[in-house]
């Protein structure tokens, strides 16, 4: 194609295919780079915990639901044993753990946090 020209087509999401260009400007890259990250269009994260120990976090966007992380942690669900430090500790790892993965996951600048909990 001349430069200035446009031409549009459409692709789902079975369709495979290569973009060429000689050179891209800032700009073209950068918007590239957000259309497929889904953390840079994400409307909404999601965050669903239980107390065994796992954890998943999925990124919501208008189009689809990517689950970004799965964690799974060793927390001791022996009733006898749920006050000891040792579960304090494992369930502090779990967090921890938990907290890493949104940090290295997910670009948090701007984002609104909310939180609910079901018992």
């Amino acid at each position: 194609m001349q430069a200035g020209q446009y031409h549009t087509f459409e692709v789902g999401l079975s369709n495979r295919f290569k973009l060429e260009k000689g050179e891209w400007s800032s700009e073209a890259q950068e918007l590239l780079q957000t259309a497929t990250d889904p953390s840079k269009r994400a409307d909404v994260v999601a965050l669903l915990l239980d107390q065994s120990g796992r954890a998943e976090i999925f990124l919501v966007t208008p189009t689809t639901t990517t689950r970004r992380a799965l964690i799974d942690c060793t927390v001791n669900k022996n009733k006898r044993f749920a006050n000891t430090s040792q579960a304090e500790k494992q369930m502090a790892s779990f967090f921890d753990t938990v907290a890493c993965s949104l940090t290295n996951n997910l670009n948090l600048d701007g984002m609104l946090m909310s939180y609910s909990i079901d018992y």
